[in-house]
């Protein structure tokens, strides 16, 4: 884990590298290599997409990192973690802090983080997809 300091959420810039476009686009090259898989490339095109997905999310986290005084990490867990993903897996991430969920920057950046992923569009149209 990594210790980060600074200001609120709202204000963490959006990666360009990692921007909406790059996503959508990896995904339609995915998506195509899975069109004309082979039975034997099948865990290749799914740790691929595994990548697409994580790639996008660790560059937010480093880009929100600094709305966070604390220690946190995000981590992959299930098929995401086993770099298993196909077009229709959800993302399995869970979200580790130093700090108790119930301490007041912790939960503070917790409803941020709630409301930047699920309640606006923020994520979505700077990276590509939104959490459920």
């Amino acid at each position: 884990m990594h210790n980060f300091h600074a200001a609120h959420i709202s204000r963490a810039p959006l990666d360009p590298g990692c921007n909406a476009r790059n996503y959508r686009s990896r995904l339609a090259a995915n998506d195509a290599r899975l069109a004309a898989a082979t039975l034997d490339d099948g865990a290749e095109i799914a740790a691929e997409r595994t990548a697409i997905h994580t790639d996008a999310i660790a560059r937010w986290a480093a880009a929100v990192a600094p709305a966070y005084d604390g220690a946190f990490a995000v981590a992959a867990i299930g098929g995401t973690g086993r770099s298993e993903l196909t077009p229709r897996s959800d993302l399995d991430i869970v979200f580790l802090f130093a700090d108790p969920i119930e301490s007041g920057p912790t939960r503070e950046f917790v409803r941020e983080l709630q409301t930047a992923t699920l309640h606006t569009k923020e994520f979505r149209e700077g990276y590509g997809f939104s959490f459920q």
